[in-house]
């Protein structure tokens, strides 16, 4: 089963693996609770390429839903993971990503703001819950205007990836 419409992010359902791409949209939440419901035995959400997110609030809406739902979360090899849409893998349980994955930072604007600003607290706050700190947070706001690729040891030093 495929759900899409143009411009949005395409859902598909395969076994217990819902397949995420494109980018997030203020409909992708409840999109993605429509799906949850018809197929109650998904443990994976598996993401393609997701670019930068327009709508944070849907992003970490359905962030928080991945997590409450105890869904881990992969991102396929060779997929390209960029700006605010990094921080939906954070959701998972459990977390994955594949060979030359590509995880792209770029700041949204929050590094010209000082650090106190209210601006930051939505989306460093779910960072914080999802990873336990807020450093990958303030990290990808540093030096990611023009974007930068995360490397495997960045990945494993702000625990992007789990084990499982």
């Amino acid at each position: 089963m495929i759900f899409a419409t143009a411009g949005a992010t395409v859902f598909s359902v395969e076994g217990d693996r819902l397949y995420m791409s494109g980018p997030m949209t203020g409909a992708s939440p409840e999109r993605f609770e429509m799906l949850v419901e018809q197929h109650p035995g998904l443990t994976t959400v598996v993401f393609g390429d997701m670019a930068d997110v327009a709508d944070i609030t849907a992003l970490i809406q359905n962030g928080y839903r991945i997590r409450g739902l105890g869904l881990a979360t992969e991102v396929t090899p060779g997929a390209r993971i960029e700006g605010d849409a990094v921080w939906l893998i954070l959701g998972g349980v459990e977390r994955q990503i594949g060979d030359r994955a590509e995880i792209v930072l770029r700041d949204w604007g929050g590094a010209a703001l000082d650090r106190e600003a209210a601006a930051h607290e939505e989306r460093r706050r779910y960072v914080a819950d999802m990873l336990g700190d807020d450093a990958f947070y303030w990290r990808s706001l540093d030096g990611a205007a023009s974007g930068h690729v995360m490397t495997g040891l960045e990945i494993e030093d702000f625990g992007l990836a789990t084990d499982g």
